[in-house]
């Protein structure tokens, strides 16, 4: 490791010629010296990047230390598979396609999840193609994952995440499209949320609303307010209440909105949000109505 390290330090373009120490000690031919050399240069990956971290793939590529993780791409064992995508991921190595997209549709959850992380990490075309075709349920975990490994690719350019958002899809991937075009502030996705705002399942409406609150869009505000007369799920109403306060548009409905809101509202929690919502619309002065000692009395008598 000591050998490794130094020459990772020491040399800003590392050839063929300078592994020849491992070389020697057999990294190419043996099984367990090899398998040990690998995790040395997992442990280093860990926390290097930038030129030592390309370094890293580059001395795997050198030793030709790929070839025994792609011929376990073919092996029926299961284990075998998910450490050889795992491996080939981190080291950037180049497969099949078809190889890959075979994995993405795997009866393995695992395998499908590594394979979906590999082709958005190594793949430079139709990485997205796996949301029209998944048919998990993503943990918040995965859609993390997902959304982080997305976000990293900025050599490429973004689709439209919007054509993600539709019934037809899971939720999940629903989700994870919406946070997307959240975060490249795709505002014509508030168009196709707008729509599904009546579904039933009350997770993937609070999280309809909450990206309606950060893509901002114009004609949103009048449509949630609308919904919240109409919505009977405590944190959705909350929901609500916490994007309008964070929307440009349609300002003095929403105040007149938020300020009738906190007159009828009589739950403690939603009333807060509400207090916080106008302080966002407007500035405390041009709100007599509000009583933010009452409130603070209130609030300390619920959380006895």
């Amino acid at each position: 490791m000591k050998l490794l390290r130094e020459l990772l330090l020491d040399k800003s373009d590392i050839e063929l010629n300078d592994l020849a120490p491992f070389i020697a000690l057999g990294v190419q031919r043996q099984k367990r010296i090899r398998k040990v050399f690998i995790e040395c240069l997992t442990h280093y990956s860990c926390f290097l990047d930038g030129n030592e971290g390309k370094n890293i793939v580059k001395i795997y590529s050198l030793l030709g230390l790929q070839e025994q993780k792609i011929k376990e791409l073919s092996s029926s064992s299961t284990s075998r598979i998910i450490h050889a995508i795992d491996e080939l991921t981190r080291f950037k190595v180049p497969v099949k396609r078809e190889t890959m997209v075979r994995f993405q549709k795997s009866k393995n959850s695992m395998i499908r999840e590594l394979a979906n992380s590999y082709t958005l990490t190594i793949y430079n075309d139709n990485i997205y193609d796996f949301f029209s075709f998944n048919e998990d349920s993503f943990t918040k975990w995965k859609n993390l994952t997902y959304f982080q490994l997305i976000i990293n690719r900025t050599d490429l350019r973004k689709p439209h995440f919007a054509q993600w958002i539709s019934p037809e899809y899971q939720p999940t991937v629903i989700i994870l499209a919406m946070d997307l075009a959240s975060y490249y502030y795709q505002q014509n996705a508030a168009e196709k949320i707008h729509p599904m705002l009546t579904t039933p399942d009350c997770a993937l409406r609070f999280e309809m609303i909450n990206n309606l609150g950060k893509l901002n869009y114009n004609t949103s505000p009048p449509i949630l307010m609308e919904l919240y007369g109409i919505e009977k799920d405590i944190r959705c109403k909350r929901e609500i209440i916490k994007s309008l306060g964070y929307m440009t548009h349609h300002t003095v409905q929403v105040t007149d909105f938020l300020k009738e809101a906190l007159e009828k509202e009589s739950s403690v929690n939603l009333r807060k949000a509400i207090i916080i919502a106008l302080k966002r619309a407007t500035s405390e002065s041009m709100i007599p109505s509000v009583n933010f000692p009452t409130l603070e009395k209130e609030l300390h008598i619920h959380n006895q």
